[in-house]
């Protein structure tokens, strides 16, 4: 996030306070309509990184060092914000990732859909039978969800980051994206 305060008064509408671990401020609340709220990033749970602005630069502020600081800035403030994420990769508010806290079955569930997906990467032979062999419950499965201790794996295996010198042949993309079209785009 950059700011820049027009006047050394006026108010950003963000709300700190310290964090459960250590004091650092986080974000508590965001005021509609203010400075703060231009950042579609910036939501409550997001932690102050670091700010810097006039020569200075502050590290892991508390939320009394935060305010001292974005009080007596004259000029543009950069402030660098970690914002909370879930185990999926998503901004999160603290209410919405304590509602996202997996259940004992949930995590269970995970843990096997964890292991076929390992067994599906696991090599390319694997991959091609799974990916190649079943199409629709190949696509099924992805559009479900790819769990995210084998995502990037899964995502070479897609791309065919692997594939030998002249796998990938020039112009099938625009060959592809013809034929569907002539299909009706289905």
């Amino acid at each position: 996030c950059r700011w820049t305060k027009p006047l050394p008064s006026t108010p950003l509408g963000l709300v700190l306070t310290a964090s459960p671990d250590g004091g650092m401020a986080t974000v508590a609340s965001i005021e509609p309509g203010s400075l703060a709220s231009t950042s579609s990033e910036l939501r409550p749970g997001a932690r102050l990184v670091a700010l810097a602005g006039g020569g200075r630069r502050l590290s892991r502020p508390t939320p009394q060092q935060a305010c001292d600081f974005l009080c007596s800035a004259k000029e543009d403030v950069e402030a660098v914000f970690s914002p909370l994420i879930d185990r999926n990769g998503f901004i999160v508010t603290p209410e919405q990732l304590a509602t996202r806290t997996p259940s004992r079955s949930d995590a269970l569930r995970e843990s096997a859909d964890v292991r076929k997906w390992q067994k599906r990467v696991g090599s390319a032979k694997a991959w091609r039978a799974f990916s190649q062999s079943r199409p629709e419950q190949y696509k099924e499965k992805v559009r479900r969800g790819v769990p995210a201790a084998v995502r990037g794996r899964v995502w070479m295996a897609m791309a065919a980051a692997r594939a030998p010198p002249g796998f990938r042949v020039d112009g099938l993309y625009a060959t592809l994206c013809a034929r569907r079209a002539e299909e009706g785009g289905r």
